[in-house]
């Protein structure tokens, strides 16, 4: 990127971008530099995998006024901290065996105002038929689940974070993406730069394994995870009754 700057590229602006995202995800994304990957959770070919063709989804059209008709859709919802972004996303969970989850839409609104992201919230319920919507209530988290109530009580959910919730979150991440039972945009660069950003570590204590992604309060960069994990906590871990990721809270870190 700096490279083609100084060239005379001027489509972008690279320290909004360096605000955007944290070092290791800037530099994996802009800078042609490969992330070490041997703390994540993910794998960036597990990742890649998981990119397709969205023209392949005949029965989801975005610009209709109902762009999946009457199926079922779970959202997910992150809230902003100080100086990143809200996201919100919309993932079709699988009807039949050979189905994956898809990631249909990722919107993303700047600032803490929680009454304008509830009511762009509630355009989408216009829109999409949501059964499930997973909110993470920290910060003003709360105050957009507690303004949407008035037409989402029904399928919105308070995600509360504790070690176990975010485990429970990072594992079935790591579940689907590893039974390759998920699919999104390959054009969405983001979303697997923010599923490497997610690495293993232990508790203060050291006597247990946990997972964290490398935010700050002043750049964000995992929102597109940690909202796409929202909305994969409707299912849970043991659907199949036999997990299939590799991932072991039993196993305690050295």
């Amino acid at each position: 990127m700096e490279d083609a700057i100084a060239g005379g590229f001027n489509l972008a602006n690279i320290e909004k971008l360096r605000n955007r995202y944290n070092t290791a995800t800037f530099n994996m994304l802009y800078m042609c530099v490969f992330v070490d990957n041997k703390d994540s959770v993910f794998s960036f070919s597990d990742l890649e995998a998981c990119g397709v063709e969205v023209d392949t989804w005949q029965d989801h059209n975005p610009d209709a006024a109902r762009p999946f008709g009457d199926r079922p859709v779970w959202g997910g919802f992150d809230p902003a901290r100080s100086g990143d972004l809200s996201c919100f996303v919309i993932v079709a969970p699988p009807m039949f065996a050979v189905e994956k989850f898809r990631v249909l839409k990722v919107i993303y609104w700047k600032g803490m105002n929680f009454r304008y992201q509830a009511k762009q919230i509630e355009q989408l319920f216009k829109k999409y038929n949501f059964t499930y919507l997973g909110v993470d209530v920290t910060g003003i988290g709360q105050g957009v689940f507690d303004n949407i109530q008035h037409f989402a009580m029904r399928v919105a959910v308070a995600i509360r974070y504790d070690l176990n919730t975010k485990n429970q979150l990072v594992l079935k991440a790591a579940d689907v993406v590893e039974s390759q039972r998920i699919e999104w945009d390959k054009n969405l660069k983001e979303i697997p730069a923010s599923f490497m950003s997610v690495r293993r570590t232990t508790t203060q204590s050291g006597n247990a394994m946990t997972f964290v992604a490398d935010r700050s309060q002043d750049t964000g960069h995992a929102e597109a995870f940690w909202a796409i994990t929202h909305a994969l906590h409707n299912e849970p871990l043991n659907y199949e009754n036999k997990p299939k990721s590799r991932w072991n809270l039993r196993n305690k870190a050295a």
